[in-house]
This record gives structure tokens, C-alpha cells and sequence, in this order.
């Protein structure tokens, strides 16, 4: 019995942190990601800003969560086209369309040099 809720409070953590980046991603379309603020994205995943320190240490932590998953999206799309000849030009479309696309991918970069490092 105290697996299953444990399981069921890891479960529900998993999904509020997907809330919590779904809105960030929202406020980042909107406002663009170098201006992601914790606040913004409280409001916007309708938690108090005082909770989102409980899923992310800061901003650099959200931005990077939110870059990870840009990376993974674009890791699906590599797998999933087909390389033609062994050109990688179908892969380089795919990795500069991501690029910019996602602004978190700079924001997480600008983040990493100047906010400390979050452990992995």
C-alpha cells in the first residue's frame, strides 16, 4: 500500500512539472525564452511562485529543462527522417530549424555562463 502512493505522488510531481514546462513553454512563445521569468510562468501554469521552487532551483533550471526538451525533439526527428544517400543535409535542416525555432536553446546557453551550473 505505501508503494502505491508513493507512485502516485511521484506520478502526480511528473505531471505537474510538465504543467509547469508547458506554461513556460507558452510564456516563452509569447515573451521570448531570455525573458522567462518564474513569476510569468506561475501565473500562466496557475501555481503561487512560491511553488515553482519546489520543480525548478531558478530560471537557469527551467530554461535548461525546457532546452532538454528541444534537444529531445530534435533527436526524434533525426531518428525519424530518412537519410537519402547518406546526405546530411535532411539532418542539418532539422537541427537549424530547431535552432530557430526554440529560443530556449540560446537562453539555456546564455544561462549556463552566467548563473551557476544545477546539478544534473
Amino acid at each position: 500500500m505505501p508503494n502505491r502512493k508513493i507512485e502516485r505522488k511521484n506520478r502526480q510531481r511528473a505531471a505537474n512539472r510538465a504543467a509547469i514546462i508547458d506554461a513556460a513553454r507558452r510564456v516563452a512563445v509569447r515573451d521570448g525564452a531570455s525573458g522567462l521569468a518564474l513569476r510569468a510562468v506561475a501565473a500562466e501554469a496557475g501555481y503561487a511562485p512560491a511553488s515553482m521552487y519546489e520543480y525548478f532551483r531558478n530560471r537557469a533550471e527551467l530554461v535548461i529543462a525546457l532546452a532538454a526538451e528541444d534537444l529531445g525533439q530534435m533527436a526524434r526527428q533525426l531518428r525519424e527522417a530518412p537519410m537519402q544517400g547518406g546526405s546530411l543535409s535532411g539532418a542539418a535542416q532539422i537541427a537549424l530549424s530547431t535552432l530557430q525555432e526554440s529560443g530556449a536553446l540560446g537562453a539555456a546557453a546564455a544561462a549556463l555562463e552566467t548563473d551557476k551550473i544545477p546539478p544534473d
